[in-house]
């Protein structure tokens, strides 16, 4: 399943390099089928610094993350990745963003952005009943859409 979806999840999830897709998977679960998108960081051994930019050389260890995106078709898709954490002279032990998603969220860009569409219309609840997702999860996405919206003024 792989080669013909890589350049397309690379797409629609914003997964842009050095980071890629190394994997997918239609699996069946408990809620259903679901796609698992494995994704790695291409360059393990150059690694800067994502506060200042140092360049501090192979990764000192990986945290395994897991965000929910966007469904495809019917089929809800999880994102998963071991994040490289590096060692900054300066900054101490960082996490690497990914260009998918927003640090310390669950949900990916592009899921956030649907939830944003869907709720200028219908409730919380509403919403996250028809994406499987918790009330908490859609209510934070909406407190932030609310809060970039004031921001900009």
């Amino acid at each position: 399943m792989l080669k013909g979806f890589q350049e397309l999840f690379n797409t629609i999830y914003e997964i842009e390099s050095p980071w890629e897709v190394i994997d997918c998977a239609k699996v069946s679960g408990t809620s259903g089928p679901t796609i698992e998108v494995v994704v790695q960081h291409g360059d393990k051994h150059n690694l800067s610094c994502p506060d200042c930019g140092h360049l501090v050389g192979p990764a000192h260890d990986t945290r395994r993350r897991r965000w929910r995106a966007a469904d495809w078709e019917w089929d809800r898709v999880f994102i998963t990745c071991q994040i490289p954490r590096i060692q900054c002279p300066v900054h101490g032990f960082r996490q690497l963003p990914v260009p998918w998603a927003e640090t310390d969220q669950q949900i990916t860009r592009s899921l956030e952005r649907r939830l944003i569409d869907e709720l200028s219309d219908r409730s919380v609840m509403s919403v996250a009943k028809q994406m499987g997702l918790s009330w908490g999860v859609v209510h934070r996405v909406k407190a932030r859409a609310v809060k970039r919206g004031f921001e900009r003024r």
